[in-house]
């Protein structure tokens, strides 16, 4: 944990000793922080910043792919380019790591 979270964690802490004290509050405000519960705070042993975190290529990359393909594919079938966008999608070429696709998009989906 960062030097400095060991501070505002103490804080915090002395805030809810005494609601009544409006100090701690302020000074985190002033900080940019925001007085919030964490579950993870509460967890003996455990550093939140420890705790498993979502990889970045399965939650955001592949994510936003999927979402920008139904995108193109509504935009495809609006404009009527569907059967257009599938022939060149399967008369791709062979490039190095590159797997070939062997049928049109619309069947891999």
């Amino acid at each position: 944990m960062p030097a400095h979270n060991e501070r505002y964690v103490e804080i915090v802490k002395e805030y809810e000793d005494n609601r009544s004290n409006a100090a701690p509050v302020e000074y985190l405000v002033s900080k940019s922080l925001k007085t919030l519960y964490n579950a993870f705070w509460a967890l003996p042993r455990t550093s939140a910043y420890d705790l498993h975190k979502p990889d970045i290529l399965h939650n955001i990359y592949l994510g936003l792919l999927k979402h920008m393909m139904e995108w193109v594919q509504g935009f495809l079938k609006k404009h009527n380019r569907i059967e257009e966008f599938d022939l060149a999608w399967s008369s791709i070429g062979p490039y190095p790591g590159l797997a070939v696709p062997n049928k049109e998009y619309r069947a891999t989906t």
